[in-house]
């Protein structure tokens, strides 16, 4: 499980539903599991677990202060007041009506996603239902 962690890419969040089917945990339990192992996480700066968040976007910070978490994912340039924006919104994903693809909020390509094509998502489940198909690079979870 904490290789998956280790996955994700700097400057990238991914939600502990996602740790867990990387790690290939049980649905019903896994995210918890994550979670807990997080907490104990012994080696924080090789295992990036300030990258984890909640299933609703928001920052998991399981092994130290929201401060510290915050700062470490401000140093690699991710701009948590739009990441606390779409978590409070239930926006957990976003997709591009170009590309018809729907990725991570932090994912890069969404990241490249201008605002007038930007359409955002509460669950996978709206995005498959609105045409749209998972990023490859970021691979969101499925609902």
């Amino acid at each position: 499980m904490l290789e998956a962690v280790r996955s994700i890419p700097p400057g990238q969040l991914r939600p502990v539903g996602w740790i867990a089917r990387e790690a290939a945990l049980p649905p019903e339990s896994g995210a918890r599991v994550v979670a807990d192992v997080l907490a104990r996480n012994p080696v924080p700066v090789l295992v990036p677990c300030h990258r984890a968040t909640h299933d609703d976007g928001a920052p998991c910070d399981a092994a130290y202060a929201h401060e510290v978490g915050d700062a470490l994912r401000g140093a690699e340039g991710i701009d948590m007041v739009t990441v606390r924006q779409w978590a409070r919104g239930g926006d957990t994903l976003l997709g591009s009506d170009t590309t018809r693809i729907y990725c991570h909020p932090t994912c890069a390509h969404a990241r490249r996603i201008t605002p007038a094509h930007r359409v955002p998502f509460r669950t996978a489940r709206d995005a498959r239902g609105a045409g749209y198909r998972a990023c490859k690079s970021c691979r969101p979870v499925a609902a």
